[in-house]
């Protein structure tokens, strides 16, 4: 018998968006975005156009995820200071295994 209160089952969940630039309104490729999950953190990259897309498993219970986003190709398209953030969930987004059109907004590094 087990006592306490029950595990729960972490759900996959998708999380996409855009990386910006704060100071120009620009996308902005190249950008790592780790999400911390239930047992791992996942890595992804930012595409040409800017655009994120990643998976992970999440708690429902936490409604919440941690997504870090850094800067990781240099120069190339400017410097960007990294940025750690919560992203808050309802029961919809664990519900359609989605988490859509996510703007994230990074300032630059002089």
């Amino acid at each position: 018998m087990k006592y306490g209160a029950p595990e729960e089952e972490p759900v996959p969940v998708n999380f996409n968006g855009t990386v910006i630039s704060s100071a120009t309104n620009t996308e902005i490729p190249g950008i790592q975005v780790q999400i911390m999950g239930y047992h791992s953190s996942i890595y992804s990259e930012t595409d040409s156009a800017g655009v994120f897309n990643v998976s992970n498993e999440i708690i429902e219970v936490d409604y919440a995820a941690q997504l870090v986003f850094t800067d990781v190709d240099g120069v190339a398209n400017g410097r960007f200071q990294a940025k750690d953030t919560i992203i808050p969930l309802t029961s919809s987004d664990f519900q359609a295994g989605v988490k859509s059109n996510i703007e994230i907004k990074l300032d630059t590094i002089d």
